[in-house]
């Protein structure tokens, strides 16, 4: 598999599905962020967050390279976090194994898929910069 995309309709389609994945992205932390608001209202980190994912999303749209790359390793850290979450849990001797197990393979189901439309959105964008500047 080669990592730049050949035409540019393939770059727009990679692009087009990174940055839908940010948007819905974003819109999911805005919901968790008004399900947590009621039990802290001074959750400004979270507020940021998913500010910060708008922007980098906007900038996808945009064909922003730094923006693209940056939600791609965003996502990235994100599953590193919880990996790293995961292992803290299972070596805590008041922690259930099953439930700590069960809890890091849902967040993987649903953060794997937006890291690949991430990867995929990177590569649309750096492939479309390196086709604009083959023509």
């Amino acid at each position: 598999m080669r990592f730049y995309f050949s035409d540019m309709s393939r770059a727009r389609r990679a692009i087009k599905t990174g940055w839908i994945a940010g948007l819905v992205y974003s819109l999911l932390g805005t919901l968790a962020i008004f399900s947590r608001l009621s039990l802290d209202p001074t959750d400004i980190t979270s507020v940021l967050m998913v500010a910060l994912l708008f922007g980098l999303t906007f900038g996808v749209y945009q064909k922003r390279s730094t923006a693209a790359l940056v939600l791609f390793f965003l996502g990235i850290t994100n599953v590193l976090t919880q990996l790293v979450i995961f292992f803290l849990a299972i070596s805590n001797p008041f922690t259930r194994r099953e439930d700590a197990t069960i809890q890091l393979i849902v967040t993987l189901v649903l953060l794997l898929p937006f890291v690949y439309c991430f990867w995929e959105g990177m590569r649309g964008v750096l492939s479309f910069h390196r086709l604009q500047r083959a023509t």
